[in-house]
């Protein structure tokens, strides 16, 4: 649970519902705010807002994949515990996945991981 971040949301650009989610992530100095609702999190002014407060809004589905490029093994590690405690194999658990992150799913099945 963050506090103290309630002096910020009168700061931030993005969507009013969801400026407290914003604020946060700057009171806390998050380097990335994941989420599926990037319309919300659109800037009216790109160049000033996110240089300011140094938070990037990225998709999960974008983030993973650039994780996956970075490091692939460890991905593949982590990807193996999801399967073992969803008691599924590697290849299912990461097609599950799949349903909400199809391109991180399909760089994963593509590296025959």
């Amino acid at each position: 649970m963050i506090t103290g971040h309630d002096p910020l949301i009168p700061l931030m650009t993005n969507h009013p519902k969801d400026r407290h989610v914003m604020a946060a992530a700057v009171h806390v100095r998050v380097p990335v705010l994941l989420t599926f609702n990037l319309k919300d999190f659109r800037l009216p002014e790109p160049k000033t807002y996110p240089d300011l407060f140094q938070v990037k809004v990225m998709h999960p589905d974008a983030y993973l994949c650039k994780c996956f490029r970075q490091n692939p093994e460890l991905v593949r590690l982590r990807l193996h515990e999801i399967a073992t405690r969803r008691k599924t194999d590697f290849a299912e658990a990461v097609r599950y996945l799949g349903k909400a992150l199809p391109r991180f799913s399909e760089e994963v099945i593509g590296s025959g991981a």
